[in-house]
C-alpha cells in the first residue's frame, strides 16, 4: 500500500470516528434503541433531534421520514379512538403530539403529513373544551387568581394556538400581577426594580402592556445617576503607562454595558477641573499589582542519540548503508512568560466609600524549545544509563522524533510579552467593568 492510499484510509477512519461521536449520530442510536423498546413516539422525537443538530444528515432525514409518518398516523388514530370514547383531553393531546411532530420535522426540512385529514374532527372536539377552559380562566381572573387563570388559559392555547382573543386573555392573566408589582416598586422608589419588572413582563407576553413603556422611561428618569471615572493611580512609571491604556479600555467597557440608569462621565484630572457639575458618584482606581516575568529560561539536560549512516563493505564487494546511534546529550529549554495585573476600584460618594472591589487577571505561557551543538535533524530522544557502554535498558525513542523536531523549530519571540500585556490589560478592564456595574446595580445601593 502506498503512502497516498494510507493517508486516504486514515482520513476516512478519522472522519468516521468523528461522526460516530457527533450529537446527530448519538441521537440516531438513541432513536434506534427506543424503537426496539417499543417507544415509537420517543424514537421519532430523538430522530428529529438528530436532524436538527445536523441538517445535512441523510440518515437522520430518512429516519425522520420513516418514523415520523408512521407516528403521525398512530397519533391521529389514537385521537380518533379516544374522541369516539368521549375522552376529549386525551384525544386532543394525541392530536397535538402529531401536530408538533409535523411542525418540528417540517422546520428541519422533512415534510410529514397526516393531521390535515383529521383537522375538522379536531376543531369540533376542541371547541367545547377550549370554551370551558376560557370560562374557568375568566372566573379565576375575576377572582384575582392569576396563577390559576394563567394555567387554564395556557392549556387552552395549547389546543388553539392561533386564537388571538384567547392569547389576549392569557396576556391579561400573566401581565396583571407583574404590572401591579411594577407599580408597587415605583411607589416605593425602587426605580431599577420597577424597570426590571416591566421589562420581564414585556419579555414574557411579547408586547408592551398598558403604559409600561412610559413607566419604564419615568423610572429611568427618576433613578438615573452620573458616575465619574477617575484616572488610575499607579506607583511606577511602567504601571503609569499601562494605566493610561487600561483606563481608556475600562471607560469603553463600562459605556458598552448600556445600563440605562448609569451615565458614565470622564472624570480625569483634566476633565474634572474644567467641569461645572459634580457627578453623583465617583470611582477611584488604583493599580495594586503589575508583575511581568518576561521569558525566564530553564534548561534541562536530556539523553539522546545521534544517528550516523555508514557505508559498510559486504563480502561480495558491494557496499550497504547501515545506521548507528551514538549516545549524546542535548537540552530542553523552557521560556516562562508570566503577566499578572490587579486593579482596585472604590465607589465613592463624597468622602464616603460605598463599595470597594478588586479584580485580577494573569496569564502564563511556556515556550518549549531545545538546544543541541550538532545537526538536530539526526538527533533522536532516547534513554541510556551509561554513555560509555551499552546496557539492556538503553533504547532509541523513534516515536518522539517529531515532537523533538517541533521543539527545535520553536524559538522564544520577545514580542509575546507586549501581546500578553495587552491581553491581560483588556481582560482586567472587562472584569472591572462587570464588577463596577454590579456594585452600582446592587439592590442594596440602587433598588
Amino acid at each position: 500500500m502506498n503512502a497516498a492510499s494510507l493517508k486516504l484510509l486514515t482520513a476516512i477512519a478519522l472522519a468516521a470516528a468523528v461522526f460516530s461521536c457527533s450529537p446527530a449520530q448519538k441521537a440516531l442510536r438513541r432513536s434506534a434503541r427506543l424503537e426496539e423498546s417499543g417507544l415509537s413516539y420517543e424514537a421519532t422525537v430523538s430522530a428529529i433531534q438528530a436532524l436538527e443538530s445536523k441538517r445535512s444528515s441523510v440518515n437522520a432525514a430518512a429516519e425522520v421520514k420513516r418514523l415520523g409518518n408512521r407516528e403521525v398516523a398512530l397519533q391521529v388514530a389514537e385521537f380518533r379512538k379516544l374522541n369516539s370514547a368521549g375522552e376529549t383531553v386525551g384525544a386532543l393531546d394525541a392530536y397535538v403530539r402529531a401536530r408538533d411532530l409535523e411542525d418540528r420535522a417540517n422546520r428541519a426540512g422533512v415534510l410529514l403529513t397526516g393531521t390535515a385529514e383529521a383537522a375538522s374532527e379536531y376543531a369540533s372536539a376542541r371547541a367545547g373544551h377550549v370554551a370551558k377552559l376560557r370560562r374557568e380562566g375568566a372566573s379565576a381572573l375575576a377572582a384575582q387568581d392569576y396563577d390559576g387563570a394563567e394555567r387554564l388559559l395556557t392549556q387552552a392555547l395549547k389546543y388553539d394556538p392561533d386564537n388571538e382573543v384567547l392569547r389576549g386573555e392569557w396576556r391579561e392573566a400573566v401581565a396583571t400581577p407583574m404590572y401591579q408589582e411594577g407599580i408597587r416598586r415605583l411607589q416605593n422608589r425602587m426605580w431599577r426594580g420597577a424597570h426590571e419588572q416591566f421589562s420581564a413582563m414585556e419579555a414574557k407576553i411579547g408586547i408592551p402592556y398598558r403604559d409600561s413603556r412610559a413607566l419604564m422611561d419615568s423610572a429611568v428618569a427618576a433613578g438615573r445617576v452620573t458616575v465619574g471615572l477617575r484616572d488610575v493611580i499607579a506607583p511606577t512609571r511602567q504601571e503609569m503607562n499601562l494605566a493610561v491604556g487600561l483606563r481608556g479600555e475600562l471607560f469603553s467597557q463600562v459605556r458598552a454595558l448600556n445600563d440605562p440608569f448609569i451615565e458614565w462621565v470622564d472624570w480625569s484630572e483634566q476633565a474634572r477641573f474644567a467641569a461645572t457639575v459634580q457627578p453623583d458618584y465617583v470611582i477611584e482606581l488604583e493599580m495594586t499589582d503589575w508583575t511581568e516575568v518576561p521569558g525566564t529560561m530553564t534548561r534541562y539536560e536530556r539523553q539522546g542519540y545521534r544517528r550516523e549512516t555508514y557505508d559498510v563493505k559486504q563480502p561480495d564487494g558491494s557496499t550497504k548503508k547501515e545506521e548507528r546511534f551514538i549516545k549524546v546529550l542535548y537540552y530542553d529549554v523552557d521560556y516562562r512568560v508570566f503577566v499578572r495585573g490587579a486593579l482596585n476600584a472604590k465607589l465613592m460618594q463624597g468622602n464616603r466609600i460605598l463599595s470597594q472591589r478588586e479584580v485580577s487577571e494573569q496569564m502564563e505561557r511556556i515556550i518549549a524549545s531545545s538546544e543541541y551543538s550538532g545537526d538536530a535533524s539526526n538527533l533522536y530522544p532516547g534513554q541510556w544509563s551509561s554513555i560509555q557502554e551499552d546496557k539492556p535498558g538503553d533504547r532509541v525513542n523513534r516515536g518522539s522524533k517529531s515532537s523533538l523536531d517541533g521543539r527545535f523549530r520553536t524559538r522564544f519571540d520577545p514580542t509575546v510579552v507586549p501581546t500578553m500585556r495587552d491581553q491581560v490589560r483588556s481582560a482586567l478592564a472587562a472584569k472591572a467593568a462587570r464588577e463596577l456595574r454590579g456594585a452600582i446595580a446592587d439592590p442594596s445601593f440602587m433598588p
